[in-house]
């Protein structure tokens, strides 16, 4: 039996609390990520003795993007990150924002950017297009670091509090689920009609029964009817005179007398049965709705068929009170309470309710709203909200596919679509903009697309499915799409990333990178002139690691200068080597964009040359056309600082980026590299023949080496030679080979 007081809430106490640290209690973590050991040192002094509600706070360091990740990975528990925006590169703190929250999927802990250098990543910026909760200035932070901390310690614990609340309502909600078969309130009347029916044998004519919801003494709706009251529609009410006129006298007046005394009436040929459900009224409205069942018989009802139905009542009673409880938890659980559609926990929960079969004929459609962000910043929390409503609405009218969509976050919405349903890729193409109105004011909301058949993703769960939709929203947006549809490879490609990240961390320190060399030859007699420097990767399994894969995902993490730092330290000794052999040929490196503007890698670069001045003419730095031409106006004065220690500049994959012919005529470089698009088809297309004799008459003009890359028969290297190119590289000459084979290959060249 349902008590009628649901829930209890424990009094507080009285008298001072007690506010002093507790020794025993869990810390509170917070990371502070920041290579300034000085200032990590003053954060560290300023946070020693604080405490939060009694517990003490602990501060965790690190002073790099890979250490960081190692203390987020191992700490699942931190609540705060207070995070410097410019360390390995400028935007190395960005960086890892990006990865806590879109790879690492951490959406709870919160961020605070601290920066000495706020022209670098400036504040609106920065906020538009980053998730993090506060940005300050070092120098703002004199004695307010504590408030800080504290504060956002505090919404962590809300927002942490808030989601295990969410969880256990939603368990609740689940249990009550099976408990009453999924019974709703319509479907659990007409079964106590049915068992009313049969408890004292009312015949199908001459008898009836109906259900009746009322509010505050006014009748609301007839939920359900049976025998001589089938002419009461299942329908809303409207005035009490309207409402009731298919009832005799004598059973309006035993519908009042329930009503008034809130109890059962039982008469000879007419019973009133009374329900209603005492819970705070705020909780749920529905459950101080009254119930009535009213009962008609033209034969008077025994002692013991009321003693039955008494029994029977009470029943019906806790499961009315079950059926809207149940309601109010589903709602809490399952409803986004700003748009009162279903949300990301219903969805979920009825992608785990489908069994094989169903999964196989079933879809997922996702959308999100592009630029949501700096709209609810533009216009307001509020208005953006009203103008997904509209979105929501739009869509639902559209099709009605959509009249089950669901929030699954503040930016996308989701909706299961039967496989028979399913829109076409030409119709869902078609949703990339809505135009919706708010307060007169007219609203263009472009929009990305993603479908995914859950027969393409196996057992997944719910969870999973919904991050692999968001996976596939972001290659759509990082493609410039409207519509891109899931492919398993995503999913492959996520966890291999991922892997392949965190696995490189420890690849230096195992002696896992090692480089290869590929000769630069003339061109007709093949004679070695300088070496290529290349990356390579084996795992300690023996797996090659692609390098473009490697080197973009360490560009992307924020950690290529370590690895460009080695290969141009293994430079150094392989050209050092070589000279004790007598090999003097010029050897060159690459290195990306990011790592020549990253303070650490060029100190690194211009410290080695300055010691070892004789080395740096035989030295070259290759960077690709399409960095060069990225930021111009900031890359040329770096690499003219490199060229006054002797180093040479080469400009790599020319002919495949956007290069100015202004731009090209003033870059300080020495050497354009043709690439090997244009060496591949030199003797099958006419343009990519007059292409390449252009641009080694540009060479010829500027004063340039050109050097053609990707030279894999003779005919090329005939035809080269032609237009008046007379260095290059490729496996007609030579294959890379690690330095051992390199020197045994210069040794027979040279004999």
């Amino acid at each position: 039996m349902i008590r009628n007081d649901l829930f209890e809430f424990a009094r507080e106490k009285t008298g001072d609390k007690d506010t002093s640290p507790q020794q025993d209690s869990a810390p509170w973590r917070i990371l502070s990520v920041e290579d300034d050991p000085g200032f990590q040192a003053s954060i560290l002094y300023s946070l020693s003795n604080l405490h939060y509600l009694g517990r003490r706070v602990e501060v965790l360091t690190a002073n790099s993007i890979p250490t960081a990740i190692d203390a987020i990975n191992c700490h699942s528990d931190i609540a705060l990150i207070l995070l410097d925006v410019v360390m390995e590169v400028d935007d190395a703190g960005l960086r890892l924002v990006e990865t806590i929250r879109n790879v690492i999927g951490n959406q709870s802990v919160r961020i605070v950017l601290l920066t000495g250098q706020p022209g670098v990543a400036p504040r609106n910026d920065v906020i538009d297009n980053y998730d993090i909760n506060e940005y300050w200035d070092k120098s703002e932070l004199k004695g307010r670091l504590p408030s800080i901390v504290t504060t956002n310690l505090r919404s962590w614990q809300t927002l942490i509090e808030l989601e295990q609340a969410r969880n256990g309502l939603q368990m609740i909600a689940d249990a009550s689920r099976a408990m009453i078969n999924r019974q709703n309130t319509e479907q659990f009347a007409l079964s106590i009609l049915e068992q009313v029916s049969e408890i004292i044998g009312l015949s199908a004519t001459a008898d009836g029964i109906v259900a009746l919801l009322y509010d505050d003494g006014v009748p609301q709706k007839v939920i359900c009817a049976s025998g001589a009251f089938n002419g009461m529609t299942v329908a809303e009410l409207g005035d009490e005179a309207t409402a009731l006129a298919p009832l005799t006298d004598d059973i309006r007046s035993a519908i009042k007398n329930a009503l008034k005394n809130q109890a059962n009436t039982i008469n000879e040929h007419c019973s009133v049965f009374y329900f209603k459900s005492q819970v705070n009224r705020e909780f749920s409205p529905e459950l101080n709705q009254h119930y009535l069942i009213v009962v008609k018989s033209p034969i008077k009802l025994s002692t013991s068929h009321i003693r039955l139905l008494q029994v029977f009542a009470e029943n019906a009673r806790i499961g009315f009170t079950q059926i809207a409880l149940t309601n109010r938890l589903n709602e809490l659980a399952y409803l986004d309470s700003s748009l009162k559609i279903h949300n990301r926990n219903w969805l979920l929960r009825e992608l785990s309710l489908l069994n094989e079969e169903e999964r196989r004929a079933t879809s997922l459609i996702a959308i999100s709203i592009d630029d949501h962000f700096s709209c609810s910043l533009t216009f307001g929390h509020d208005h953006i909200e009203r103008i997904i409503q509209q979105l929501v609405l739009q869509l639902a009218a559209g099709d009605p596919i959509f009249r089950d969509i669901a929030r699954i976050a503040s930016d996308t919405l989701a909706v299961m679509v039967s496989q028979g349903a399913m829109p076409g890729e030409e119709q869902l193409k078609r949703l990339d903009s809505f135009e919706v109105t708010v307060d007169a004011v007219l609203h263009s909301l472009p929009l990305t697309v993603t479908s995914i058949s859950l027969s393409e993703v196996g057992e997944l769960s719910g969870e999973d499915v919904l991050n692999l939709a968001r996976v596939s929203l972001t290659k759509a947006h990082e493609k410039g799409l409207s519509y891109l549809p899931y492919c398993p490879q995503i999913a492959r490609q996520q966890r291999e990333h991922y892997e392949i990240l965190q696995r490189s961390f420890s690849a230096l320190e195992n002696n896992e990178f090692f480089l290869v060399f590929q000769p630069k030859v003339k061109l007709g007699d093949g004679r070695p002139l300088g070496l290529e420097a290349l990356i390579r990767w084996r795992t300690a399994d023996g797996t090659m690691i692609s390098p473009e894969l490697f080197m973009r995902l360490a560009e992307a993490s924020g950690t290529s200068h370590v690895i460009d730092i080695f290969v141009f330290e293994e430079c150094i000794k392989a050209i050092k080597q070589l000279h004790q052999l007598g090999f003097y040929l010029q050897l060159s490196f690459n290195a990306c964009l990011k790592d020549l503007v990253n303070p650490r890698y060029m100190e690194r670069l211009t410290n080695v040359l300055t010691q070892n001045p004789l080395l740096a003419p035989f030295l070259e730095l290759e960077i690709t056309e399409s960095q060069a031409m990225a930021d111009y106006d900031e890359i040329s004065p770096l690499l003219e600082d490199l060229r006054k220690t002797g180093l040479k500049i080469a400009l790599d994959d020319f002919g495949t980026g956007y290069s100015s012919l202004a731009h090209l005529a003033w870059m300080p470089i020495d050497i354009i590299k043709l690439d090997r698009s244009f060496v591949q088809d030199l003797l099958l297309s006419e343009v990519t023949h007059s292409l390449a004799d252009m641009v080694i008459r540009l060479g010829e003009k500027f004063d340039y080496t050109i050097v053609a890359e990707g030279i894999e028969t003779e005919e090329q290297s005939s035809m080269l030679l032609q237009l008046g190119c007379t260095l290059g590289q490729g496996y007609y000459y030579a294959r890379p080979m690690p330095l051992p084979a390199l020197l045994d290959w210069l040794a027979t060249q040279a004999r």
